[in-house]
């Protein structure tokens, strides 16, 4: 009996370690802002442009992701943080069912960023 309770907490321990890659979604857009007060984040705003960033101001483009809710705030890591540049094209990648604190615009944790070459 022991040995069955020590198989089958085994198999629940190595089947819960296993990640499932179709939980991740992509989220690619431009980096408009990084900021470090409550960790380190970087604000990445889709559906614009190169010239969007160029032209408008931070403000501005602020205001635009807070009404078409077309941003969001990435949690990354220090080392991340500091080589990723406002004006970056970046792929984010992040878990589907990962909570995101509820604001505007929304804040989550991020797996992964990769800077797109353009």
């Amino acid at each position: 009996m022991k040995r069955l309770i020590v198989i089958l907490m085994l198999i629940v321990g190595i089947l819960s370690g296993c990640g499932n890659p179709f939980n991740n979604i992509t989220f690619e857009g431009y980096i408009i802002e990084k900021r470090h007060d409550s960790g380190f984040q970087i604000l990445v705003m889709e559906n614009i442009t190169k010239e969007d960033i160029e032209k408008k101001s931070k403000d501005e483009l602020f205001i635009q992701a807070q009404d078409d809710f077309s941003a969001t705030y990435f949690f990354v890591k220090e080392g991340k943080y500091n080589e990723l540049e406002v004006g970056q094209k970046v792929i984010v990648l992040y878990n589907k069912g990962q909570p995101a604190m509820e604001s505007n615009p929304p804040q989550t944790d991020s797996n992964k960023v990769e800077v797109v070459e353009e």
